[in-house]
């Protein structure tokens, strides 16, 4: 039973137990948010205009182009912000539920000592 309940209560803690109200929560709501709206633009890292400088291109042509690049990358790094931040959280709170259960475990490990 010990052992068995130990690995059941690790598996809980990976497990995705964020509650509605939970920063953490709130957080990745946001970062979800931010991607279908960058999503929705149809940019992706790869979708940056790669058009050269062509004579055709004038110079506000080329400059509304460059903006609007300069935008995209803006929001992307914004997500990627968002998720590195959010994983870091989850990170942090994996952390601290392993210390919990080591703790628990030790405490296992000198009883079972004891009983020997």
């Amino acid at each position: 039973g010990g052992p068995l309940l130990l690995l059941v209560q690790l598996a809980g803690c990976a497990s995705n137990q964020t509650r509605p109200n939970t920063p953490s929560h709130v957080k990745h709501r946001r970062v979800w948010s931010s991607m279908r709206a960058f999503l929705a633009k149809g940019e992706v890292i790869q979708g940056v205009n790669h058009h050269s400088a062509a004579g055709n291109e004038t110079y506000q042509e080329r400059l509304a182009r460059l903006e609007g690049d300069k935008e995209s990358l803006i929001l992307q790094v914004s997500v990627l912000t968002d998720q590195v931040e959010a994983q870091g959280e989850k990170i942090r709170d994996l952390e601290v539920c392993l210390e919990g259960h080591q703790v628990k475990l030790n405490a296992a490990e000198e009883m079972l000592q004891q009983v020997r």
